[in-house]
């Protein structure tokens, strides 16, 4: 079990490379908290200019989770169907790929070797807004990234207060957004049998995160989200393709 935090600097002092570390304060990180399992590797993790903290995690052989935590008035990148490598490149242009990433993608391609490929999101150029409504959630974390996902799940207008269960099956590919409005929620994902995400999440604060199955399908991917401190909204959006 490995607790992993780390503060955003002020934003605007340009990103930063971190090959060990992990999220915003924003955000507590449990990544391994079911019985002895070992805490997945943190491959790199960047805290871009704007203050999107971007990580990379291998939760289980070829699969890797891009996890982003932003204050909400952030655009944070697009990442449906698109490589670690391409994304890390992305949130820190002219970095070096570190080489537990590079490894980390080549097992990936291995893996999804003959899987049928689907259409990736269009890189996003990252910039803020002047603040994020109920409206401005749907838009940006309730489409299909341009025909990305086949299916999407959209909780907002009004937000939800309450906490929150779900599941999906035969999934490719997940991805499950969060905007906290006030309060304070937890946050948790299993693939079949494997807890792959345990945080908790602040107010004012997104955090999104992509997984891509590897060898074949996840038979089941179940989300719980619990609320944790009073006078709690928060907006919320699970997306998946088969």
């Amino acid at each position: 079990m490995s607790k992993l935090g780390k503060l955003i600097g002020r934003f605007g002092i340009g990103s930063s490379l971190l090959v060990a570390g992990a999220m915003s304060s924003a955000c507590t990180t449990d990544m391994a908290s079911d019985g002895d399992r070992e805490a997945p590797a943190l491959l790199a993790s960047v805290t871009m200019a704007n203050g999107d903290a971007v990580s990379f995690y291998e939760v289980a052989p070829a699969v890797i989770d891009i996890a982003q935590v932003a204050p909400r008035e952030v655009t944070v990148l697009e990442t449906a169907h698109r490589s670690a490598v391409d994304v890390f490149r992305e949130a820190a242009p002219g970095q070096p790929v570190p080489d537990a990433l590079l490894a980390a993608q080549a097992r990936v391609a291995a893996a999804r070797q003959g899987r049928p490929s689907h259409v990736a999101s269009a890189a996003n150029a990252s910039g803020p807004i002047a603040s994020i409504t109920d409206t401005d959630f749907a838009t940006r974390y309730c489409t299909t990234e341009g025909g990305a996902w086949t299916t999407v799940h959209c909780y907002t207008a009004p937000p939800l207060t309450g906490n929150h269960s779900g599941s999906a099956h035969d999934i490719d590919t997940f991805k499950v957004s969060a905007c906290v409005n006030s309060g304070k929620i937890n946050i948790k994902v299993w693939t079949d049998s494997d807890q792959v995400l345990n945080v908790d999440l602040l107010a004012n604060f997104c955090s999104v995160h992509t997984w891509d199955s590897g060898f074949s399908n996840f038979d089941v991917v179940s989300d719980t989200l619990t609320v944790t401190a009073s006078n709690t909204a928060y907006d919320l959006s699970t997306r998946w393709d088969n």
